[in-house]
């Protein structure tokens, strides 16, 4: 689904997005990941932002350099500055307002942040409530496909783990089915019409399953599913997207190179 630099660094892709005048700041692994999502939205909305990834790689020792976050001496890298602002900084993180003022981190948090922040998180207090048990919900779904892309230990246990973990797929589908059912056979989650903060998020795990998917030359785990079959065509269309979808950040690897998959 990508490849990986031939060298680490410390990189502020400016070729998507970016502007003198962004004052937003995403912060990630060299991977689509769990940045996707907010680097979706931004680019949804025609906001700029930079783009800011740290590359993990094998370090020649039967591990991985994570130092382009840590620094070579697991303290003096991007982290550390961060951390001044954010006792909780991780990756992925976001930044805001011309100084950095603002600085947040996990996962969630970033959406949320994201989707208040571009107006992407409904038009009340209902819909407030639905992006959050949405959210919630795909990243149970995230859990489970980080679980068996990282945590199978080799091809060999992705692919014989594969059918298991399509079962749990499948489950997931049913409930996001169900909910799209339940909003009269809506087109996106929250609003109907249009995109809210979750649908980022669920086009992308669904991306990420369409892809193992072929990988491991099955069929398209959302056969029995046709509205989310609808939702995933209907998100990848939007004209405000294309540029993201043809540019070099949805061409970035799905997983760093601990995962059996990436």
């Amino acid at each position: 689904a990508g490849s990986l630099p031939d060298h680490h660094h410390f990189v502020r892709e400016s070729e998507a997005m970016a502007s003198e005048d962004a004052t937003l700041e995403i912060g990630y692994w060299h991977i689509r990941g769990l940045a996707a999502p907010m680097r979706m939205m931004c680019s949804y909305k025609g906001v700029p932002f930079t783009n800011t990834t740290c590359v993990c790689k094998p370090d020649g020792a039967g591990g991985f350099d994570n130092s382009d976050w840590t620094g070579a001496d697991g303290v003096s890298g991007p982290k550390l500055a961060l951390k001044a602002k954010n006792p909780l900084i991780n990756l992925p993180y976001l930044t805001d307002g011309a100084d950095a003022s603002i600085v947040v981190t996990q996962s969630n948090a970033c959406v949320q942040y994201l989707g208040r922040k571009l107006q992407l998180y409904g038009g009340g207090e209902k819909e407030a409530y639905e992006c959050d048990q949405l959210l919630c919900q795909v990243m149970d779904l995230r859990n489970a496909c980080v679980g068996w892309f990282y945590g199978s230990g080799s091809r060999a246990g992705y692919e014989a783990q594969a059918d298991g973990h399509f079962e749990t797929v499948k489950a997931h589908y049913t409930k996001m089915e169900g909910w799209l059912a339940h909003k009269g056979d809506a087109t996106f989650f929250v609003v109907g019409d249009a995109p809210a903060a979750p649908d980022f998020h669920m086009w992308e795990m669904i991306d990420q399953q369409e892809l193992s998917a072929k990988d491991l030359n099955r069929a398209s785990p959302l056969e029995g599913f046709p509205l989310l079959a609808k939702f995933y065509a209907a998100l990848r269309a939007l004209p405000t997207l294309q540029e993201y979808f043809a540019g070099s950040m949805y061409a970035l690897p799905l997983n760093n190179p601990q995962a059996a998959f990436f």
